[in-house]
């Protein structure tokens, strides 16, 4: 027998990836027959995997029950169960437990979720997946994580040990939800105001180059000793009034042009609450609190995106935007179609390094139903195919061009033959 064999399957000698094969030895007779894995803990081990795991997986896929001890290495299945039956089964768990879905190496840790999901994380490419939830083990990691580290009972110590918790941060000196609600309404107020300004054909200038002194003074303004003497009023020309809103247009902009937060440190705290397992529907208000209400749909896919290799872009905006966006709709609404172009204009625009991926995103959301195809083709057509970003999805838009085509000749076979 040989002393180890490829984890991924396979007969290549040169493969770097080895485990033992799993060994298996009956003992006793009748109903206390039983089958202990002898070498649990080396296969386990190899597989960066707890050896419980694989004793309860042979007990799940089996229908038997099971004893596991790590502290005496004790991994019992009860029942007789042949050599073949338990390298069988112990390929099935290395398929659905071990092996990565992306490139399908052997290197990825499972993570046990604060909503219950259980995911493998592949230090490989990258890549992570949701583990079958439907499967019993599932049930057996949970109660045994991987970091070993078990769920505590929500007792009325823990709670008070967190809601006192909670007031210390909500007095500490860090806390900023104020200012942080305070510097929005001024954001707003600020913008509303340009938006007015623009509205009514002016000129936003900038502060320093206001005299208030003509504006508002109908005197001459001499000395500090002469002040008695200077009449105030408030002037209510018309020309007054529009010189009164390039001031406020000014300081609209002068806030405008206020660094915001870093948008990569921005989608990074999105992407990390979008990995907590967090439902589509959460995700969507927090990246409406972080991006704005207008930048939803960009948000979500730069969270998608940020921090990825080229390699892993594609496979990340599937499994962490998509799924957001089909719980919006199949399709969305209009404007979130129109949203998610103007995210492909703009990312397109601003990192030409992007615009090979362009069409793997437009594919991928057109594939989940989440935009459909008259949307995809009247941006194409209505800009123009000039652009660097319409050149890079070209290729999609050839496509859906020659289904349409094909579509309407089925059309009018189907008329021919009325």
């Amino acid at each position: 027998m040989a002393t180890s064999v490829n984890i991924g399957g396979g007969d290549d000698q040169f493969n770097r990836y080895k485990m033992p094969p799993v060994m298996g030895k009956v003992e006793g007779r009748g109903n206390g027959i039983k089958t202990r894995i002898v070498n649990c803990f080396e296969v386990a081990r190899a597989l960066h995997r707890p050896p419980g795991y694989v004793c309860k997986f042979f007990g799940c896929e089996l229908g038997a029950q099971t004893k596991i001890d790590d502290n005496a290495g004790v991994y019992i299945v009860n029942g007789a169960f042949q050599q073949n039956v338990l390298t069988e089964t112990l390929r099935k768990f290395i398929d659905m437990f071990v092996l990565c879905s992306n490139c399908n190496l052997p290197e990825t840790d499972l993570k046990l979720k604060k909503n219950g999901n259980i995911t493998q994380a592949c230090n490989a490419c990258g890549s992570e997946a949701l583990c079958d939830m439907t499967h019993k083990l599932c049930t057996y990691i949970a109660n045994n994580p991987p970091d070993g580290k078990k769920k505590k009972s929500g007792g009325k110590k823990d709670k008070a040990a967190r809601r006192a918790l909670k007031a210390k941060k909500a007095h500490s000196p860090d806390h900023e939800d104020d200012d942080e609600k305070a510097r929005r309404k001024a954001d707003r107020a600020a913008k509303k105001a340009a938006k007015k300004a623009a509205e009514n054909g002016e000129a936003v200038g900038m502060a320093a180059d206001i005299d208030f002194h003509d504006e508002f003074a109908t005197g001459p303004v001499e000395d500090d000793d002469e002040d008695d003497d200077v009449q105030w009023s408030v002037d209510t020309s018309k020309e007054a009034q529009e010189a009164r809103m390039r001031e406020l247009g000014a300081a609209a902009a002068i806030l405008e042009r206020a660094p915001a937060e870093d948008e990569h440190h921005m989608a990074t705290k999105l992407k990390a609450y979008i990995d907590d397992g967090k439902k589509p529907s959460k995700v969507l208000s927090k990246s409406e609190k972080i991006f704005g209400e207008d930048d939803v749909i960009r948000g979500i896919m730069m969270a998608a995106v940020v921090d990825e290799t080229v390699a892993t872009m594609a496979k990340s905006v599937e499994d962490r935007a998509i799924p957001v966006f089909v719980y919006l709709g199949e399709p969305m609404e209009a404007h979130a179609q129109n949203a998610f172009l103007s995210y492909l204009d703009w990312v397109g625009e601003h990192d030409k390094k992007m615009l090979p991926l362009l069409p793997h995103f437009l594919k991928a959301a057109y594939d989940a139903d989440v935009i459909e195809e008259e949307h995809i083709l009247e941006w194409y057509r209505n800009e123009g195919s000039d652009t660097d970003v319409r050149k890079a999805v070209w290729v999609i838009i050839e496509w859906l061009e020659q289904e349409e085509e094909g579509s309407e000749e089925e059309e009018e076979t189907d008329e021919d033959d009325e």
